[in-house]
């Protein structure tokens, strides 16, 4: 093709190109707004995350200082009620005594039996 170029064909080439100008900006600029819109989700997402993680850190740690506290107050209970081993101990070389003490006595008692008899 050669020859002169018309006013015609000259505005249909300018506006063509102008509509798709325009149509790759308006579909750059719409998916530039959908990027925009998903890192907004995104960044909410981690803060909510971030405040829910938080909550659930509080509560582990107000059931771990809860729990820290009821050991403590068995422990006190504990060392106040139950028997130590040294008093246990000593207890059971009472009786071991007076058991020892209570045969001593029988033996006698039957031994005088066997001689009187």
């Amino acid at each position: 093709m050669t020859g002169t170029v018309t006013w015609e064909v000259l505005i249909w080439m300018t506006g063509t190109g102008s509509v798709a100008l325009v149509t790759g900006w308006r579909i750059v600029s719409w998916v530039l707004s959908e990027l925009g819109k998903r890192d907004a989700a995104i960044d909410k997402l981690e803060k909510d995350a971030g405040l829910m993680i938080g909550a659930v850190d509080s509560r582990a740690k107000l059931a771990e200082d809860d729990l820290r506290r009821s050991l403590e107050a068995h422990k006190l209970y504990a060392a106040e009620n139950f028997a130590t081993e040294d008093g246990l101990t000593q207890a059971v070389n009472r009786v071991d005594d007076a058991v020892k003490r209570l045969t001593d006595r029988m033996d006698r008692y039957f031994e005088k039996g066997e001689k009187t008899g």
